[in-house]
């Protein structure tokens, strides 16, 4: 009889997991069931139904889910087997404007203090501080396109795309646009200060301080940045500091490969680590930066420098951008088949591209394909 049973069973427990539609009013609207044919009309409202393994789909359109002065607020959590989505139809047409958000709460577009929730393909604009935050842990931010964030920089919070707080744990953000955020020179597209973070394939441009921060305020272990585009940042393209200068925290096994890192208004690469372990910085296209190539600094109290860390294969190349605005390689380009085989932490593009196409893989967001 058992094996009869088995199939009633997994029908069961895939019909436990439900998918929930948003759309604009006059479609969606929250006295619907949120069915494909009645949908919601916010997001908020349809995250208030769900539980672990469920999806929301959201149609094309503007929304403006402010809760309490939170911009959209995913609290719950999913497992690593059954996260909660939500998820764009539409790439990039669904966007979350978060500039009515206010500074008394938290003037994020979207804040994650759950765990394994996936927010996938939205544009999230105009937030007063940072675009997309994240607290909770083995959360996947994907596919978005992230701009606008720190609208008011008298606001007094951290205006840049995405920000992780020292909490995190095991989050990952993949092929993410984040752009032109921050007002003031001090913000950044990614401020990231959790450990076991994964940065892959993200286009990180016109950001106006750095295109990645990492701060090690309570220590940060285990981050591996790979194959993301940095350019055009106000400052640094990436910077990594301990935050306590005493050498009270340390970044410890950050692995940074296969980037390309051009074009930055100071150093492409740069931070003070004195105490930290197993940081590794390899295979990366770094020129046309206003600073130093990559600049270990002097911090302390007694102004001991450096930084722990083993530097290998950077290339000091034009990376050679299809336009200024479009960061995908010309045929010619240096990056081109020259960086490490990261094997399956890397097995797409920005654009889905498998990689590698050619000889071994392209170094930045986007592999060219060989036809």
């Amino acid at each position: 009889m058992l094996h009869l049973l088995l199939p009633v069973s997994l029908a069961a427990s895939a019909a436990a997991t439900a998918t929930y539609y948003v759309a604009p009013p006059p479609t969606g609207s929250n006295s619907n069931p949120g069915t494909r044919t009645s949908p919601f009309a916010t997001i908020t409202y349809a995250y208030t139904k769900v539980m672990a393994g469920d999806t929301i789909l959201v149609r094309p359109g503007t929304y403006t889910d402010y809760q309490s002065g939170w911009g959209l607020h995913l609290s719950k959590s999913g497992t690593a087997s059954a996260p909660i989505t939500v998820r764009s139809t539409k790439f990039h047409r669904a966007t979350i404007d978060a500039s009515g958000t206010t500074f008394s709460r938290r003037p994020y577009g979207v804040s994650i203090d759950g765990s394994y929730n996936v927010i996938d393909g939205f544009k999230i604009s105009t937030s007063p501080g940072t675009g997309l935050r994240v607290d909770g842990d083995y959360n996947k931010v994907t596919n978005n396109e992230i701009f606008g964030s720190g609208l008011d920089p008298t606001n007094g919070y951290n205006g840049s795309g995405i920000f992780e707080g020292s909490g995190g744990l095991g989050n990952t953000y993949v092929q993410n646009y984040v752009r032109d955020n921050g007002t003031d020179g001090f913000d950044h597209g990614f401020y990231l200060c959790g450990d076991n973070m994964t940065v892959v394939n993200n286009v990180i441009v016109r950001n106006s301080g750095a295109g990645i921060q990492v701060a090690g305020y309570d220590g940060v272990e285990n981050i591996h940045i790979y194959n993301n585009t940095i350019a055009y940042s106000g400052t640094r393209g990436i910077v990594l500091w301990p935050a306590q200068e005493d050498g009270g925290t340390t970044i410890d096994y950050a692995q940074i490969d296969n980037n390309i890192i051009a074009f930055n208004g100071t150093d492409g690469i740069d931070g003070c680590n004195p105490a930290g372990t197993g940081n590794v910085v390899s295979n990366n296209v770094i020129y046309g930066n206003a600073g130093t190539s990559i600049d270990w600094l002097a911090c302390g109290p007694f102004g001991q420098g450096g930084f722990q860390v083993t530097v290998t294969n950077t290339i000091a190349a034009d990376p050679k951008f299809f336009r200024f605005d479009d960061f995908h390689l010309r045929a010619d380009s240096p990056a081109i088949d020259a960086g490490l085989n990261l094997g399956t932490a890397v097995p797409i593009d920005y654009d889905g591209v498998v990689r590698p196409q050619g000889a071994g893989f392209d170094i930045g967001a986007f592999e060219l394909p060989v036809p």
